[in-house]
């Protein structure tokens, strides 16, 4: 949609900085209420006015903001550089069982062991079979 502009001064299809009508020509006319002033004049009676936003919110239905949890103590023997690293996890520590200690990688390991020696014996049942 294209627009013309319009004078605020005189009402005609121009801008109001090329109108030729001067102050000692007489008061500019109103496009809202053809009145003794410019169209863009706030007191006009017509005057297009914005609606007043609100700064509290009517809304109930929109979700309200969830509280911010609790800051930390500060510690002024930690620093912040190691306050702020990221916590490493570290390795289970071994377990023991009827005293002898084994290590979480040594269980794998074993059950590895245990699954390859299973398919061997699978493979060669499989085999034995076909003969």
């Amino acid at each position: 949609m294209s627009r013309n502009p319009r004078c605020v001064k005189c009402l005609e299809f121009h801008f109001s900085y090329e109108c030729a009508k001067k102050r000692e020509d007489g008061p500019a006319t109103c496009c809202n209420c053809r009145m003794d002033h410019p169209a863009n004049y706030r007191g006009c009676p017509a005057h297009p006015r914005k609606r007043q936003v609100s700064t509290q919110r009517t809304d109930s239905s929109a979700p309200a903001s969830a509280p911010r949890p609790a800051a930390r103590p500060v510690n002024p023997a930690v620093s912040f550089a190691q306050a702020a690293r990221p916590v490493v996890p570290t390795a289970p520590a071994p377990t023991t069982t009827a005293g002898v200690t084994t290590h979480p990688r040594d269980t794998i390991t074993e059950v590895t062991r245990e699954e390859h020696a299973l398919i061997a014996e699978l493979l060669a049942r499989h085999r034995a079979s076909k003969q």
